[in-house]
């Protein structure tokens, strides 16, 4: 059976399926979170695709690492498109030194840092 000309093209290039009303697709987001222990001093830096629940781990002391360092306060969060790009900007971070990290944490934040309350105040070192 020959296929006409119009119809053979309509089969190599179907028109777009319209999603329904109200549809819509979410892409998921990647995050590099740092976080502090004023108890200790400490900088933690991590990534995750739930900032929430991660937070809640590590200070319900299921992260081996991070355990002895509780509590832990969420500094800074950075969005990323894909879990490879969040990955590569945690290798980064965990390189730098405690000061880097404020560093990059101030130019992330910008001047709300500067305000920080007393409480979260922390001391070089």
């Amino acid at each position: 059976m020959p296929v006409e000309k119009g119809e053979l093209a309509e089969r190599l290039n179907p028109s777009p399926v319209e999603p329904p009303s109200g549809f819509f697709i979410e892409m998921s987001r990647f995050y590099v979170y740092i976080l502090y222990s004023p108890s200790f001093g400490k900088f933690y830096v991590g990534q995750t695709d739930d900032v929430e629940s991660r937070l809640k781990r590590h200070n319900d002391g299921f992260v081996k690492s991070t355990a002895p360092y509780i509590p832990w306060l969420l500094e800074c969060i950075i969005e990323k498109e894909s879990r490879g790009e969040a990955i590569l900007l945690e290798r980064k971070l965990k390189n730098l030194n405690k000061g880097r990290i404020r560093d990059f944490i101030f130019k992330a934040l910008g001047p709300e840092v500067a305000a920080m309350p007393p409480s979260r105040e922390r001391s070089d070192g």
